[in-house]
C-alpha cells in the first residue's frame, strides 16, 4: 500500500513551490478547486519555519491566539491564549488504550474564523 503522501499528491493533487507560485495561478487552482500542495512557502516569511513555541507565544502578532483544551477526559474546554501559560496547565484525556495520548491537546481554531456561521468568540483567531 503506498504511503499516503505519494497516494494524494498522485492522484489528487499538484506539488508547486513556494518560489514558482504567482497569484494568477493561485487563483486559477483555487477557484477551480484543484487540490495542490505549496511547499517551501515559510521562507517567504523571514525566519519563522525556524521559531519554536516559545517564538509564537512572545511574537505581538500571535501571542493573541486563542485556544482551547480538546478531548479531555472530564469534557472540560478551558480557554488559553497562545502567549500566556497554556503550555503549563495539563489535563488528562481519558484515553483507555495505553499508547494513545494521555494528554488532552489544545485547538487553535484559525480555519475556522472564515465562516459566519461559526461560534460567535471564533471570528477572529486573536481576541
Amino acid at each position: 500500500e503506498p504511503d499516503a503522501d505519494s497516494y494524494f499528491l498522485d492522484q489528487f493533487s499538484r506539488e508547486y513551490r513556494g518560489i514558482d507560485m504567482t497569484a494568477d495561478r493561485f487563483t486559477r487552482l483555487v477557484t477551480q478547486g484543484q487540490v495542490f500542495v505549496l511547499r517551501d512557502v515559510g521562507h517567504f516569511f523571514g525566519d519563522i519555519h525556524n521559531w519554536t513555541c516559545d517564538d509564537f507565544k512572545r511574537d505581538p502578532q500571535f501571542q493573541g491566539g486563542a485556544m482551547s483544551l480538546s478531548y479531555t477526559a472530564d469534557a472540560s474546554n478551558a480557554a488559553a491564549k497562545l502567549g500566556g501559560d497554556w503550555d503549563q496547565v495539563k489535563a488528562a484525556s481519558g484515553a483507555e488504550d495505553a499508547e494513545a495520548p494521555q494528554q488532552a491537546p489544545y485547538y487553535w481554531g484559525i480555519k475556522d474564523v472564515q465562516f459566519d456561521d461559526g461560534p460567535r468568540e471564533q471570528y477572529n483567531w486573536s481576541t
